[in-house]
């Protein structure tokens, strides 16, 4: 997995409120950008992104930081 994926992953995981624009093409944000908790694990959760010019997608499992 690219590296840009994995920045654009822990960006939105901090503010999920900022754009981002794909890695992949570049061109168009990141507008499709899923949380799901884990059912085993509170503190995991998954983050499904999808461009929606390319269509690349990407899905990585992050920690929540502690409040």
């Amino acid at each position: 997995m690219k590296e840009e994926w994995i920045d654009a992953a822990k960006l939105l995981a901090t503010d999920p409120t900022i754009s981002i624009k794909c890695p992949d093409c570049k061109d168009h944000v990141l507008i499709e950008v899923v949380d799901i908790d884990s059912p085993l694990n509170t503190v995991e959760f998954e983050t499904y992104m999808t461009c929606p010019r390319c269509k690349a997608q990407a899905v990585l499992r992050l920690q929540r930081k502690e409040a």
